[in-house]
């Protein structure tokens, strides 16, 4: 793997899609992309999940209550 990304979310259901469409339309090569939900209360969780079947290098980590 060249590359990870981490990114933290937290109720962010209006960025998270137009966020991960720009990586992935930006980056090249070898590349993982890891989204941590803080046990968000919108919809953040399932519009990441919407996304998975159009990448391979994408990984959704849900903390099951907030950590901060």
């Amino acid at each position: 793997m060249d590359l990870s990304i981490v990114i933290p979310v937290y109720n962010e259901e209006k960025t998270i899609k137009h966020t991960l469409l720009n990586l992935k339309e930006k980056l090249k090569g070898d590349y993982e992309i890891i989204v941590v939900d803080d046990y968000s209360f919108d919809k953040t969780h399932r519009s990441i999940e919407e996304l998975l079947c159009y990448f391979t290098n994408l990984e959704l980590v849900t903390n099951q209550y907030k950590k901060g």
